[in-house]
């Protein structure tokens, strides 16, 4: 066996080496990468039955009303379908940010609002342009005014959707405040997203033995604004509103961990 090493070359001894050093730190990324992290919940996190009744039990025709000049910022008006399972008429018209409702249903096709302006489109599929009145408004002044102002909604979005820091890994992270997270969501942690907008909450992935998705959203004390978990990452709009996948639907949030609408 002796003999047969000494053949080898200097050069492929040192070759081998290398290659068994590149190999170490491949199995090295991939494991601390947390790809091979044992999935060790089960599906209990989630209660599909008690998430349907509470979507049950949501009628929008009980939600309070809300005169436009009682609105604090109108900026802050929320678009949703007035439908839940079936019940409501199925149009969209727009809810404030405690859930109470400014514009009765009145859109038959999906509706956007920016800038103070809805938007909607006629039978034909044309645009049309309404101020909170519904008053029609000229298409070429409404367009621009509405396009110039969800362009800067979209901005800072965009801005703010880029988190302070994002950790990719429990390892970046002390063991005692791994430990508290952990015991706050109980769940293991896998990633996390800290923003500063609207006010400061963190959005985190977590790991079950069912789903490879599963967030929960913090506040900067690490505690949960809800107990509960989502299928899809959690973000506070500008407006305090987060639309939220819950296991049997969409609903949204806000900070105060309170749902003020469902949507099907």
């Amino acid at each position: 066996m002796r003999r047969y090493f000494r053949k080898i070359t200097v050069e492929m001894r040192v070759y081998a080496v290398l290659t068994l050093c590149l190999a170490a730190i491949i199995v090295w990324l991939v494991y601390s990468s947390g790809w091979l992290q044992p999935k060790t919940f089960d599906e209990s996190i989630f209660d599909e039955q008690a998430c349907l009744e509470q979507k049950q039990a949501f009628d929008h025709r009980n939600q309070p009303r809300k005169a436009i000049e009682d609105v604090e910022n109108l900026d802050h008006l929320i678009v949703v379908n007035f439908n839940n399972m079936g019940q409501g008429e199925d149009l969209y018209g727009l809810i404030d940010v405690d859930g109470s409702v400014v514009v009765e249903p009145t859109f038959e096709n999906p509706t956007g609002y920016y800038g103070q302006i809805i938007r909607t489109t006629d039978a034909d599929r044309n645009p049309v342009f309404y101020d909170l009145q519904l008053n029609e408004l000229p298409i070429r002044e409404a367009s621009r005014a509405y396009y110039d102002a969800k362009k800067l909604s979209d901005l800072y979005r965009q801005i703010n959707m880029n988190p302070a820091f994002t950790l990719k890994h429990k390892n970046v992270l002390s063991s005692e405040f791994v430990a508290v997270v952990e015991e706050e969501v109980k769940l293991e942690l896998f990633y996390m997203n800290f923003y500063r907008e609207p006010t400061p909450f963190y959005s985190m992935r977590m790991l079950s033995s069912v789903h490879e998705r599963v967030f929960v959203a913090l506040d900067n004390d690490l505690n949960m604004i809800i107990d509960e978990y989502f299928v899809n990452p959690v973000y506070f709009e500008d407006n305090g509103i987060a639309q939220v996948e819950r296991i049997c639907t969409i609903a949204y949030l806000n900070f105060d961990g309170e749902y003020i609408w469902y949507v099907d």
